[in-house]
């Protein structure tokens, strides 16, 4: 490079250099079989509950698991949301202030007035949120395998930042490690619950994405159907597929079948006046309900599809209308006969431009179906926020993105009005796919073990008997893949015969720090080797009594290893790490942090009376734990800086520089 500079007298300089481009040192980190221990603050193999006190805010920082919530009788919030694994109660307050796994095994359930916060670098990787009545933020960088879903309520707030990944795909997920889960006999995993979406069934609710920087929705929202209470001698199997990823209730009006194209020329009673919906006496009467299916004029255009006939509109040619019964306990029931779109990549892409050309090319439908939205988004300051497609670095949608400012919707249609962008990816590529099911072997690893490789999980994990285990097995949750229940348990009942409690305590010169393990759950049930070389299980029963965590215990507590409950009274600040087989109690108030090198130190802490013992040896491969801070400086500079991090300035140099 050569620079010319003239000063006004005329005198000259000319310096010329040459500019050397270097490449960063870069420390390639190698994958681990085992978990970030030290930078986790808890495992809650059933879950967490969040208390309401006041208007303080429970802080958790550090890297969680929370598995399914259960054992908790006559509570119908769960019985209505049986996948829960975080409950924010009414009223409480939780923020996640960092961690790089946040990982609830089922959904986040935030209750009314409660606020749930994941935020700025928190990677959050859920089955869903549900709220009610209250607030959301997801501020980092979120991973659902299935919905966000605002129940219904009043002045809900939802908003996104970041990169949200709703990865749910049928497909891709039941071709991934999970399809031990999603295929359950039971049939609870539909496609409905395979499907990623944001779904809108409360008033005055707002969502906002306008800060969103990657967008992925590889699902789109279902009429559900399968959970409605049916008229007596009916039933509903399957949900209705509906063309939207980001919707609201009320444009389920759309997927309801003009009732003119039922063909009533084969009915019982040809001139009834056919309706959509009809009362179930009217449905028995006019013979549909002894037909195999409802007969329809499929070549007849109707204004409100269109001017477009059933056949044109794509509907599945195999059973084009599905009809959904509903018992209101008042009368009789009605039957509600809706669109039915195969759930194919034709049919995806029919179901999406159904609704776009309804919504978006008809200026009369649009102002009736804005008019009945603005009952959702009457508030001025409420609606649907999404910023323009070319704003996102990554935009992926499988269905159509609806968004809606708020407001009354004045006479004549004028007012309040909502947009709609059509589906980026309505007929999925093989590339998103894998995509896909990616974050679904991940987000089975992460359950498994909390890594994010299942190609690392060992399939033969031998204990002290020689007895194996698969860190595969769908059966083994985190808690059983980290912690070496069989060894602690009999450790206990040497040491501890009556409580079955131990508090190890480190050295002075390690603070004095504490861990506490105790087999306080019901029972645990075990293999052990036979004198004769065989295997055999037995069962020891716990104390089943929660450990109850204080502010005075917390001074010095550094590590809980336990095989039931634990209840961290309000305002309690612990630092360190808490591994539970039972379900966690954060009261209000409380703040959990994890504590690397003070959690290390007590981790490898030797008992005084037997020197080959320590906590580490109740952890499967304890002593192959990485301990103390995980970041490692860059020797080579006196910054301190972390060597997965880059400053551009120090890869340009100057050489051969020279002044004229």
């Amino acid at each position: 490079m050569k620079v010319i500079y003239v000063d006004p007298k005329g005198y000259a300089s000319i310096i010329e250099t040459d500019i050397r481009l270097g490449i960063p040192k870069v420390q390639f980190s190698t994958p681990s079989t085992l978990p970030d221990l030290m930078n986790m603050i808890v495992v809650a193999d059933k879950g967490i509950i969040c208390e309401a006190g006041g208007n303080e805010t429970t802080t958790i920082s550090g890297s969680i698991y929370s598995g399914i919530l259960k054992d908790i009788t006559d509570n119908t919030i769960l019985e209505k949301n049986p996948w829960t694994s975080i409950w924010v109660q009414p009223g409480a307050n939780l923020d996640i202030q960092s961690g790089d796994k946040v990982v609830s095994a089922g959904e986040i359930y935030t209750d009314q007035n409660a606020t749930f916060t994941s935020e700025t670098g928190v990677t959050l990787w859920a089955q869903g949120v549900k709220l009610s009545s209250a607030q959301v933020n997801l501020l980092g960088t979120t991973y659902f395998s299935d919905d966000l879903t605002i129940e219904s309520g009043n002045s809900s707030r939802v908003r996104i930042q970041g990169e949200y990944y709703g990865y749910g795909y049928p497909e891709s997920a039941r071709n991934s490690k999970n399809d031990y889960m999603y295929d359950a006999a039971d049939g609870k995993w539909s496609d409905t619950a395979l499907s990623s979406s944001i779904v809108i069934n409360g008033k005055n609710t707002t969502l906002d994405l306008s800060d969103v920087r990657k967008l992925m929705l590889a699902g789109r929202s279902y009429i559900g159907t399968s959970g409605v209470r049916p008229v007596s001698g009916t039933s509903n199997s399957n949900d209705v597929m509906m063309g939207e990823s980001i919707t609201v209730k009320g444009t389920q009006l759309a997927y309801l079948l003009p009732p003119e194209l039922i063909d009533t020329s084969g009915l019982k009673t040809p001139d009834m006046d056919i309706k959509n919906p009809m009362s179930y006496s009217d449905y028995e009467e006019s013979g549909l309900m002894q037909m195999d299916s409802i007969p329809l004029k499929m070549d007849t255009a109707s204004a409100e599809l269109g001017n477009k006939t059933l056949n044109e509109i794509g509907v599945d040619s195999q059973k084009p209308v599905q009809e959904v019964f509903y018992n209101n306990n008042a009368d009789e029931g009605y039957v509600y006969f809706y669109l039915n779109f195969s759930n194919t990549s034709e049919g995806n892409r029919a179901a999406s431009d159904f609704m776009y050309n309804y919504y978006m090319n008809n200026s009369t439908v649009k102002t009736n179906l804005d008019k009945y939205l603005s009952f959702y988004f009457s508030n001025t300051n409420s609606g649907i926020k999404v910023k323009d497609m070319k704003n996102y670095i990554r935009y992926v949608t499988n269905g159509n993105v609806l968004s809606y400012e708020g407001g009354e919707a004045a006479e004549g249609g004028t007012g309040a009005q909502g947009n709609m962008t059509t589906a980026t990816s309505a007929e999925v590529s093989q590339a998103l796919l894998q995509e896909q099911k990616n974050y679904q072997n991940m987000w089975y690893a992460l359950n498994r073990k909390m890594i994010t490789s299942v190609d690392l999980l060992n399939k033969e994990v031998k204990d002290s008997d020689g007895i194996t285990h698969d860190e595969t097995d769908s059966s083994r949750g985190v808690f059983d893949n980290m912690v070496n229940e069989k060894e602690m348990i009999q450790f206990l009942q040497v040491k501890q015969p009556g409580t079955l409690e131990f508090t190890f305590k480190a050295s002075a010169e390690d603070d004095s720090l504490q861990a506490i393990m105790a087999h306080n759950g019901k029972f645990s049930t075990f293999k052990v080797k036979n004198a004769d070389g065989t295997e055999s299980e037995t069962t020891v029963n716990g104390t089943n009594k929660p450990l109850t965590i204080t502010s005075a215990m917390a001074d010095k507590l550094r590590l809980v290893v336990c095989t039931g409950d634990v209840v961290i009274e309000p305002g309690v600040h612990f630092q360190g790490i808490i591994m539970a087989k039972g379900r966690i109690t954060l009261g209000s108030g409380a703040s959990l942090e994890s504590a690397p090198l003070e959690a290390a130190k007590v981790f490898q802490a030797q008992m005084a009376s037997d020197k080959n013992m320590s906590p580490k040896s109740f952890f499967w491969e304890g002593d192959k734990y990485v301990l103390g801070n995980s970041n490692t400086s860059n020797e080579s500079t006196d910054s301190g800086r972390v060597l997965d991090t880059y400053d551009l300035a120090d890869c340009v140099t100057y050489e051969n520089w020279r002044k004229e």
